[in-house]
């Protein structure tokens, strides 16, 4: 609305003063050019101070699966930029996602925070300006600034059953495991085979079933051992 009025005024004001030949013409003259300044100050003072406007921070939470599919635990990806102090992350927040999302790099912020509990979450909080009311925005929303973005913030909350890797990482790690493959099949065997006697010895009386899930158990006991120790491994080559 001050846009067009801005330009309205400018035009009364030429035509005002080449045709102003008496009192009343002359005045109004002033007026439109009263009015082209005070509209012009006002867009001017929008524009650079953000006038009639107000900060508004947007909070989103989704729950977070592995950035890798079938990864052997829940992994968040990263990718350094420049000279690695800067990370873009890469996450999925659906399983049927195949490629994950990046995160964007204009005015944003990367946390990675520890919690207790299982599930990991992503906790986004954009900043951006919007117009206090309905007046300001008609005043001024010709120019399209509502809505505009500030800054981002993304909160990545893992818990410990997670490791941050960066994509180069990653790649090593996999390659690890599989060229570790057979000897990690050999001896979660043997750490299996040792713990079931151990629990045997210590309760006779157990029957199969028992066996059964304490053998899985101790399955996935080593699988966690031996892919952290991997991991440990990668994250310490240069």
């Amino acid at each position: 609305m001050l846009l067009i009025l801005l330009v309205l005024s400018v035009v009364l004001f030429a035509i005002s003063n080449v045709f102003a030949s008496n009192k009343w013409q002359i005045g109004l003259s002033f007026v439109f050019g009263f009015i082209f300044i005070a509209s012009l100050t006002l867009v001017t003072l929008n524009v650079t101070h953000h006038f009639g406007m107000k900060r508004e921070v947007i909070t989103k939470k989704v729950e977070l699966q592995s950035s890798v599919a079938q990864s052997q635990m829940p992994i968040l990806l990263y990718q350094g930029l420049g000279d690695g102090t800067e990370k873009v992350y890469l996450y999925r927040t659906d399983e049927q996602q195949k490629k994950p999302k990046a995160t964007n790099t204009d005015k944003v912020k990367n946390v990675v925070k520890p919690i207790d509990g299982t599930k990991a979450y992503l906790t986004n909080k954009r900043k951006q300006w919007v117009y206090k009311n309905s007046f300001y925005q008609f005043l001024f929303n010709i120019a399209d600034n509502n809505h505009e973005y500030i800054k981002q913030t993304n909160e990545f909350y893992l818990p410990a059953s997670w490791v941050t890797l960066s994509v180069k990482q990653a790649k090593a790690l996999e390659e690890q495991v599989k060229k570790n493959q057979a000897k990690m099949a050999k001896e979660g065997q043997a750490y299996v085979m040792k713990k079931i006697k151990e629990a045997i010895l210590t309760n006779p009386q157990m029957d199969e079933v028992a066996q059964k899930q304490l053998s899985e158990k101790f399955q996935k006991e080593y699988q966690s051992k031996a892919i952290a120790e991997i991991i440990q491994k990668v994250k310490n080559e240069k």
